[in-house]
């Protein structure tokens, strides 16, 4: 479930996972780039709000994992 604090904006920390491929990314921050909505990982990668989008937010915490091939 997506939390949304009206005053913060949207909740983008905690695990987040692609049902369909199986990759868990778990986001630590939030920035707001170029108008853009991003989020950092706890590996250093910056995620678009654009692909968080097809992933589901996780009520546990989960290990960051690759796409399954």
């Amino acid at each position: 479930m997506n939390a949304m604090d009206f005053g913060a904006g949207l909740d983008l920390t905690g695990s987040w996972e692609n049902v369909r491929t199986g990759e868990v990314i778990n986001i630590r921050d939030t920035i707001m780039m170029d108008n853009q909505m991003i989020g950092l990982s706890t590996d250093g990668r910056q995620i678009p709000f654009e692909k968080l989008q097809s992933f589901v937010k996780s009520d546990t915490a989960k290990p960051n994992t690759p796409p399954r091939r």
